[in-house]
């Protein structure tokens, strides 16, 4: 068959975009890449409810997705993270809508999920914030809980920028600038819980590294502790003495010895705000100090029209495969930190061409709407994965289900989103918002009333004209079987 050529008129777009569209293909890849790691579902009834049933409900590390609402039981918001990551999903269902899901969450830093173990078993994935290895670890990247909600990153994101533009590149200090802090992360032998006592070490050690840089080139590199606010006094620079912790992996130059002896050397007497970070050319994102996994401080980089420079590390968040070293961001370590901001400053890397990229980044990708987007845009590769929609789609099958869903003790809310007033937020003292989750009990215990929920979009769309009687016994039947 002899297909007709496009017209010139449609081609011309899509050339265009053909890049725009990279950024995302790569994201999409990544992501059922992740995906495929576990064992796709039958579109059978019986296995779909087999599946949810093992999701939900885990008290603290389930989350539903149900009708363009959310509902988690109240014991997960006992973590900051897990509340954080509540307060982003429900403002993402005001701008999006999501498709239903269930889901594992874990806010642990590495990537490592209690949930999500054991591999010869036909698990769910956690979705998780980071992994501190790189993408062969098991779980789906979403956006870490640092990005509040989607009003309020909208408001800082904003407030930054507009400082941004009051400061020319061509004006700003020629410097790499990072600020924040180093604590010992080392554990002592025999410590159950860390058996490896030096296995959190590499965000600290590569932080002191930097320091280091600092020391050795100040011309090029800003790199330092900062001291706290005066609401919350204290000097951030504890880093682990090596004499007493020996990691033989993360060795002490003499430099850095110099600032484990005398931390003053390293500290800033300021405290640097995040509009403030915009009177340097080139900031540096090192890795965190915790368990050397992702920081929070490379959410605010790409918005300040300065060059973004990574440290090197392992770890990748949500939206790193549509990243390109030497396009979006620079990366350089101990041994070429200082070298890679001289040929920044005398032009042998193209600054400019990094800034733009930066700022696809930040329109593309971490954009308010993108990181909605983003999570529809999993939420949907998840439900296809494990075939969710052959239940909860369903409001007739989903009534069945969740009337017979075990919920004998559990105590289910539902995650209202707090609607701030514009201008209300607090974007000036430290940009920490304080999560206040705003939660509804459901009547006993929750499944009763997330099937009256169904039960009634099920007698208003389709009991009568879809489903007979003996219909909902035979499905009544199945899934009484399918779950033990």
């Amino acid at each position: 068959m002899i297909m007709k050529a496009a017209p010139l008129v449609v081609l011309l777009p899509l050339l265009r975009c053909a890049a725009d569209l990279d950024f995302h293909a790569r994201m999409q890849a990544s992501l059922e890449a992740s995906l495929a790691q576990y064992p796709a579902v039958p579109k059978s009834t019986e296995a779909v409810s087999r599946y949810l049933a093992g999701v939900l409900f885990a008290p603290t590390f389930s989350v539903l997705v149900y009708e363009g609402r959310l509902f988690v039981d109240r014991r997960f918001l006992g973590a900051e993270k897990n509340r954080k990551h509540a307060n982003f999903v429900a403002s993402a269902l005001a701008h999006e809508h999501v498709h239903n899901a269930a889901y594992f969450f874990s806010g642990n830093s590495t990537g490592l999920c209690d949930r999500d173990r054991d591999r010869d078993a036909p698990v769910a994935p956690c979705l998780v914030i980071a992994k501190v290895a790189g993408h062969g670890m098991r779980g789906v990247l979403v956006p870490n809980p640092y990005f509040q909600d989607v009003g309020y990153w909208d408001a800082v994101r904003s407030h930054v920028r507009a400082r941004a533009a009051t400061r020319p590149f061509a004006g700003r200090d020629p410097r790499l600038f990072w600020r924040g802090h180093i604590s010992s992360s080392y554990h002592a032998p025999g410590d159950p819980l860390h058996p490896e006592p030096c296995a959190d070490e590499f965000g600290n050690h590569a932080r002191l590294e930097a320091m280091a840089a600092g020391l050795r080139a100040p011309e090029t590199v800003d790199v330092k502790c900062w001291i706290l606010s005066k609401r919350r006094a204290g000097v951030r620079c504890h880093p682990r003495d090596d004499r007493d912790e020996a990691c033989a992996e993360y060795p002490y130059d003499a430099t850095m010895a110099k600032a484990r002896d005398d931390p003053a050397l390293v500290t800033d007497p300021g405290h640097v705000a995040k509009e403030n970070f915009t009177q340097y050319k080139y900031v540096l994102n090192l890795p965190g100090s915790t368990a050397g996994s992702y920081s929070r401080n490379l959410n605010h980089l790409w918005f300040l029209r300065s060059v973004v420079v990574f440290w090197k590390a392992p770890f990748v968040e949500w939206y790193f495969p549509a990243l390109s070293a030497g396009e979006t961001h620079l990366v350089v370590d101990a041994a070429n930190v200082s070298s890679t901001v001289d040929a920044l400053n005398r032009g042998a890397i193209d600054a400019q061409s990094l800034l733009r990229q930066a700022d696809r980044v930040d329109d593309e990708l971490l954009c308010p709407r993108c990181l909605a987007r983003y999570f529809k845009t999993a939420l949907a590769a998840l439900s296809r994965r494990f075939s969710l929609a052959k239940v909860l789609d369903d409001p007739c099958v989903a009534e069945l289900f969740f009337e017979h869903l075990d919920c004998a003790g559990l105590d289910l809310v539902e995650v209202k989103h707090t609607v701030r007033a514009a201008g209300s937020y607090d974007i000036d003292a430290r940009r920490a918002l304080l999560t206040s989750t705003a939660s509804e009990p459901l009547p006993g215990g929750g499944c009763a009333e997330l099937a009256a929920m169904a039960g009634a979009r099920c007698n208003a769309t389709h009991r009568d004209a879809h489903r007979s009687a003996h219909k909902l016994s035979v499905l009544k039947g199945l899934w009484m079987n399918a779950v033990p």
